[in-house]
């Protein structure tokens, strides 16, 4: 779901009966998934396209993670972002990096490491 757009936070509504009520959360049209706190992911570009921010939290240790809403919001507002894509949550959400350092790939976020199909993948030049 697009939950930025044009810089202002944009969380889609169900409208009624577009929710078949279910799920480990028991979720129906008053009670979105949006709306309840989850490790996150999320991915957005600034205005001018020139900045693209990966964007993960977690429900892991002391963290609930966030609400869709809270993390769109953090992002528009102290990250700038312009336009961002909610990919995915719970426990697939898995952010890894390059230690400059090792060349090595770590997993930098605390991740229930659920087996996941499908991925992510960004690469970059180096300067």
């Amino acid at each position: 779901a697009q939950v930025i757009t044009e810089g202002a936070v944009t969380i889609p509504q169900y409208a009624e009966g577009q929710l078949t009520p279910g799920g480990p959360g028991k979720y129906n049209n008053e009670k979105s998934w949006y709306n309840v706190p989850n490790a996150r992911t999320i991915m957005g570009l600034s205005e001018d396209k020139r900045n693209l921010t990966l964007f993960t939290v977690d429900r892991a240790k002391d963290s609930q993670g966030l609400t869709v809403g809270e993390a769109a919001a953090l992002l528009a507002t102290d990250y700038k972002v312009h336009n961002a894509l909610n990919l995915d949550g719970g426990g697939s959400t898995t952010l890894a990096l390059r230690n400059p350092e090792t060349n090595q790939g770590e997993i930098v976020n605390a991740t229930q490491n659920r087996a996941v199909c499908s991925s992510l993948a960004v690469f970059a030049p180096a300067k």
